[in-house]
């Protein structure tokens, strides 16, 4: 179950002994490179390093089960939960085509049931955006600062720009 292990038998399912490969296999799975995915993690890198030593963190074969391990698992929950859910499509459906037809029901509850039964049927509706259109300052400056910070990860991944010391992984 870590960095050195030495039983064979590791199948990926507990977390690695090493915080940081732990993190490093996490990230990889939610999509990052190996070179942002190691600085994520929390390694000090010089220049490019990172990429490289990402790329060797990659070939650790408790890291490759890890990574297969939380890709299996977060797949299989996706179709669990999809599963649990169409259980429910008939009664989902009922209840939508009741509220749309109550007249009682508020026009927002009896609009919304109708969309959703027309998106169940027929697709949800292709969205246009306008040429030009700036979705930007609709962020939250919160929102914002956390794009600007990833965005600065990717670049200095990209660039080589991280500016301290590797260490050993």
């Amino acid at each position: 179950m870590g960095e050195c292990m030495t039983d064979q038998d590791y199948d990926g399912s507990e977390p690695l002994d090493s915080a940081r490969h732990e993190r490093f296999a996490q990230n990889i799975v939610k999509g990052l490179a190996a070179g942002p995915a190691y600085t994520a993690a929390g390694y000090r890198v010089t220049g490019n390093s990172a990429k490289s030593a990402g790329g060797r963190l990659l070939t650790n074969v408790d890291v490759q089960a890890r990574i297969a391990w939380l890709q299996g698992s977060a797949a299989d929950r996706i179709t669990a939960i999809r599963d649990l859910a169409r259980q429910h499509t008939k009664a989902a459906v009922d209840t939508l085509v009741s509220v749309m037809g109550n007249a009682d029901a508020p026009a927002a509850a009896r609009v919304a049931a109708a969309q959703g039964l027309l998106d169940r049927g027929w697709g949800k509706a292709t969205q246009y955006v306008q040429e030009g259109e700036n979705r930007y300052d609709a962020l939250s400056l919160t929102e914002r600062q956390t794009l600007l910070a990833a965005l600065d990860l990717i670049a200095a991944g990209e660039d080589g720009d991280e500016d301290e010391t590797a260490t050993r992984h």
